[in-house]
């Protein structure tokens, strides 16, 4: 473990860029990708760099740092491809993972602890699964994480120094410009809320009036783009910031215990997350109680915060696993202690539970084999072999390591079982699409192109440019394009509309039929189908 401990930061960030970046362009874009992807396109082939837009129409409802970011890889690696949209994910993921370790080694000055917490968190479910996706939320809590951990250094510091207060005002600031104020209400209030139960300001008597200074540079530096979008296309901003205001109280409408399940979100760690909030128990056995307390309070404050909040989404407990990270690795911290000092076996028994249940799961993966040959299932077996070896070996070591109560390399070996998976595994996702009609749009397509009807973001990012609308929103008018012949995508309720209205002047060849559903359940939403139109002459 003495090489974990001399190169922490690159150990960790080379099992972030290999959970987070393998793989990159192996499958579509999904529709919260998509919205990104065109708003970064269109700012490199449109300008349009502060008044956002996608597929020419204002898009408002998400600041434009995430997108900025973007922009430059799209530039060197090309304007569809999609790598170069989901690489600064990546990156940003693998950035907000070293947040969560900074955080941890500077506050206990162990790090063991700093690695443990980190993995934890670039291994859990949804934090994989959110940036699959790429949407901004990685950007907005990976900033404010980094502008926590600045600010913790300012807040714990005996001497006042301004970097601290500039740094995370900066890191809160581009979170502000990431999503708005999302991670300060969902994670740097929880975060100050635990701060003051835990830490209570000690030795802050001096510097209450720099945190002013904090929130006149997060404000400032990360709200001036919504006054200018304000300023300059007033009415639009008026009704996008109406409509996205009340989601919150009439859209995706959960109950208040919706969230109660959280730990479940953190996927492979699930067992060690329910039992790390066993406080009384967890904290009377750790060596850093008050780091735990804090974690514990910060990660119950969140999903609280949350919670209150009508609108409700799976994907908006990501702020969570910060601070759950944390607390499963002081469970796990007690846990490594097995062997050397007597503890209950509430603890001891969910921490076996956990590492033999994720043993045998990976030293079985082979036999999926048999599956796959009684199924007839047609599967890429070099991707299948490398995983099934890799995971094999991962979990004859684990219970090697179990056994010897090395729970420590057990839990890397969690994650190597979890990267293992990802590397290799990933691509064998393609042979379980169901959807036998499935059918992208070509790579090298470059026709002109229209929309008729709502076509989804999906297929807007396939087209590869700006597809003008050519239905009015009233359905009272349509729009002929100036062109001899061009090719159009209709929307599947739209084209008895579309052909009713196109056909007395123009020829009208479908050319495909766009199906983006990957199971057997169709979804209007990704389906289009595909015309050429010639004008007639007259």
């Amino acid at each position: 473990m003495k090489i974990l401990e001399k190169y922490p930061i690159a150990f960790v960030s080379i099992t972030c860029l290999l959970l987070f970046a393998s793989h990159l362009g192996f499958i579509d874009a999904s529709i919260m990708e998509a919205r990104n992807f065109i708003v970064s396109r269109e700012m490199l082939t449109e300008g349009h760099w502060l008044l956002t837009t996608m597929n020419n129409i204002p898009r408002y409802q998400k600041p434009p740092l995430p997108s900025w970011i973007a922009t430059p890889f799209a530039s060197v690696l090309g304007l569809n491809n999609i790598i170069a949209y989901r690489l600064p994910t990546a990156l940003m993921a693998t950035f907000a993972v070293l947040g969560c370790f900074k955080l941890v080694q500077s506050i206990s000055k162990n790090t063991i602890l700093g690695i443990v917490s980190s993995l934890i968190m670039a291994s859990s479910f949804y934090v994989i699964g959110i940036q699959k996706e790429a949407p901004t939320d990685i950007y907005t809590h990976g900033f404010m994480l980094w502008g926590i951990y600045f600010l913790f250094q300012f807040f714990n510091k005996t001497t006042f120094q301004w970097k601290w207060i500039l740094l995370g005002g900066l890191g809160a600031a581009a979170s502000l410009l990431s999503k708005g104020p999302v991670s300060l209400y969902a994670l740097f209030l929880p975060f100050i809320i635990a701060y003051a139960f835990t830490y209570k300001f000690e030795n802050f008597k001096t510097k209450w009036w720099a945190l002013t200074v904090f929130l006149l540079i997060t404000v400032i530096l990360g709200g001036w783009w919504f006054i200018y979008v304000k300023i300059a296309d007033p009415e639009t901003f008026t009704k996008i910031a109406e409509e996205e205001t009340g989601n919150w109280s009439s859209y995706n409408v959960r109950p208040f215990y919706y969230y109660w399940s959280f730990f479940t979100q953190s996927g492979l760690w699930t067992i060690p997350a329910f039992f790390s909030l066993l406080y009384p128990i967890i904290k009377k056995y750790s060596s850093y109680p008050k780091l735990y307390k804090f974690s514990w309070i910060w990660t119950l404050a969140v999903v609280v915060l949350l919670s209150i909040i009508p609108e409700k989404k799976s994907r908006y407990l990501m702020p969570v696993l910060i601070p759950l990270s944390i607390n499963i690795a002081m469970y796990l911290e007690v846990i490594f202690k097995l062997g050397k000092a007597k503890l209950p076996k509430l603890i001891t028994i969910p921490a076996y539970i956990h590492f033999y249940l994720i043993a045998i799961i990976s030293s079985l993966i082979p036999l999926a084999a048999v599956y796959f040959l009684i199924q007839g299932q047609e599967i890429n077996w070099i991707w299948f072999s490398l995983t099934a070896i890799g995971c094999f070996f991962v979990g004859i070591i684990l219970f090697r390591n179990i056994r010897k109560k090395n729970f420590l390399k057990a839990t890397l070996l969690c994650v190597g079982f979890e990267v293992v998976v990802m590397t290799f595994g990933f691509p064998l996702a393609e042979n379980f699409n169901m959807n036998i009609d499935y059918n992208r749009i070509s790579e090298d397509y470059n026709e002109k192109t229209y929309i008729y009807g709502n076509v989804s973001p999906e297929i807007l990012w396939q087209a590869h440019s700006v597809a003008p609308q050519l239905q009015a929103k009233e359905k009272l008018t349509t729009t002929f394009p100036a062109e001899e012949t061009f090719d159009v995508f209709v929307a599947p309720e739209e084209v008895d509309e579309f052909i009713h209205k196109f056909d007395p002047y123009f020829k009208i060849i479908k050319l495909t039929t766009i199906d983006l559903n990957m199971g057997k359940k169709k979804r209007d939403r990704l389906m289009s189908y595909h015309y050429k139109l010639y004008k007639e002459n007259e």
